[in-house]
């Protein structure tokens, strides 16, 4: 699975090492920096993860960051998907959602005017909230461009309703970087934020949009954070997640088929259906199948070691050796070592191996051994 993280250039730890529990490959998108109108532009930010990609990298999970095109030269490719975005209504919609809900933090949604208000509102966000209707039914392609001195105002309704478009279009070049990083490199998307989801939905379902269709991907890593806690999280080091990954890589394979699968069909059916209720429905049953199986097949072997050891072998021990180990690493010991019968050698072999057989057939084992290690790192 390569998945582009789309909420911003940086990261930080505690969401990275989920996403490494996550993808088989991570992309990382620097912020391009192109121009809005003449002498007003964006700053380039390169990714927080850009010169240490290796060090975050194994043979199973690879870490790269990608610089998305840049500079005021390729200002057009980012401004054609301005205008289409900015006459979506649902785009919109988006965006006024994103800033009221306090999950879009632009520099002037807090910003006030020179004076006291901003048109008798205390902050942009209060005259947004407050103007919904305006804001959706304006054309906002016809805000004329102003001197760049002047392109931050807030003190006429033209000066605001240039301010919305500004952080719609920053959400937009955004939602375009990312989507040409998914295309170049043949990932998904996945974001924390859902109005960056909605954003690339709505993108992504517009007529006017040139690309694949590639879907953002956030069950994978909600079904993590149900598996292994934050708290475990934080007292890893990142190689110990990269020799997880490694040890796992099989039975990885195998989970994140399941996933897709999933995902594929809820995508093609519209469907909004939470990782709560794929708990319930799909994966609990599933792994709860799982154990009972192991339990079964662990418990059958068990009887033969035991079938074993009344058949007389049990005298070739010396007395008192058995209180010095624990009584399976003792019937190992001995099985290994003086155990006559190659019949019985083979069923206990079959069944150790019909063992590992469960644990590798199931599409949802990775998700037993997280918690197994999530159990681990909180005994510490």
């Amino acid at each position: 699975m390569n998945l582009v993280y789309s909420d911003s250039s940086s990261i930080d730890g505690l969401t990275l090492k989920k996403l490494m529990l996550t993808a088989d490959k991570l992309i990382f998108v620097d912020r391009p920096s192109i121009q809005f109108q003449y002498n007003v532009g964006t700053v380039g930010v390169k990714s927080n993860l850009r010169g240490i990609e290796d060090r975050l990298s194994n043979e199973v999970l690879t870490i790269k960051t990608i610089e998305p095109p840049n500079s005021v030269f390729n200002s057009d490719f980012y401004h054609k998907y301005f205008e289409i975005d900015q006459n979506n209504i649902d785009f919109r919609k988006n965006i006024i959602s994103e800033i009221i809900s306090g999950w879009n933090n632009y520099f002037l949604i807090n910003s006030k005017a020179n004076g006291s208000s901003i048109l008798g509102q205390k902050s942009l966000w209060e005259w947004i909230k407050k103007n919904q209707n305006l804001i959706l039914n304006y054309d906002l392609s016809n805000l004329n461009e102003v001197e760049p001195k002047d392109f931050f105002n807030l003190n006429t309704e033209n000066d605001v309703l240039r301010a919305f478009r500004t952080i719609l279009w920053e959400s937009s070049l955004l939602t375009t970087s990312i989507l040409y990083s998914c295309n170049l490199e043949n990932a998904n998307p996945i974001s924390i934020s859902p109005f960056i989801d909605n954003s690339i939905k709505i993108r992504l379902s517009d007529s006017n949009y040139i690309g694949d269709i590639r879907g953002a991907k956030s069950m994978g890593k909600k079904i993590i954070e149900m598996f292994i806690s934050d708290e475990a999280l934080n007292k890893m080091e990142f190689n110990e997640i990269l020799n997880f990954r490694k040890e796992t890589n099989d039975i990885f394979k195998s989970y994140v088929t399941e996933i897709n699968k999933i995902e594929a069909n809820l995508f093609k059916e519209n469907e909004k259906v939470d990782a709560v209720f794929l708990m319930d429905t799909i994966i609990n049953p599933e792994l709860d199948k799982i154990r009972k199986e192991l339990i079964k097949a662990r418990d059958l072997r068990f009887k033969k070691f035991a079938h074993i050891l009344n058949n007389g072998f049990f005298s070739a021990i010396a007395a008192g050796t058995l209180s010095f180990v624990s009584l399976p690493a003792a019937i190992v010991g001995f099985v290994s070592s003086h155990l006559k019968s190659p019949k019985l050698t083979q069923e206990i072999i079959d069944e150790h191996f019909k063992i590992k057989e469960l644990k590798k057939d199931s599409n949802f084992t990775y998700l037993l051994k997280l918690k197994r290690l999530d159990k681990k790192k909180l005994k510490r």
